[in-house]
């Protein structure tokens, strides 16, 4: 895989953020929100809320959060940071920039 942090605003449509957990094997499937704050000059422009889940057979897990648009050239030009929350607790910060 390619990570990119840095994306022309003419072709940016939806920005990934990949989040990787190792965590010990559950006794039952848990279901868990994860959602991201994406600020710009320290304002919230979007957030973005999945419902991830882990298996009882997993002692890792990858979670895919996307957000964007399906039109190139709406993100505004700058940069952000993406707080990255797990069960309400933040977990990350990311960072990005269109140009």
């Amino acid at each position: 895989k390619t990570y990119e942090t840095r994306f022309e605003q003419k072709l940016a449509r939806t920005i990934y953020t990949e989040i990787d957990l190792d965590h010990p094997r559950p006794e039952m499937k848990i279901h868990f929100p994860i959602m991201l704050y994406f600020r710009q000059n320290g304002k919230t422009v979007r957030v973005e809320e999945i419902q991830a889940r882990i298996d009882p057979q997993w002692s890792a897990s990858s979670h895919l959060v996307g957000a964007g648009y399906f039109e190139p050239g709406k993100w505004a030009v700058g940069d952000y940071e993406v707080d990255i929350y797990i069960n309400i607790e933040k977990a990350a910060t990311g960072y990005f920039a269109i140009y």
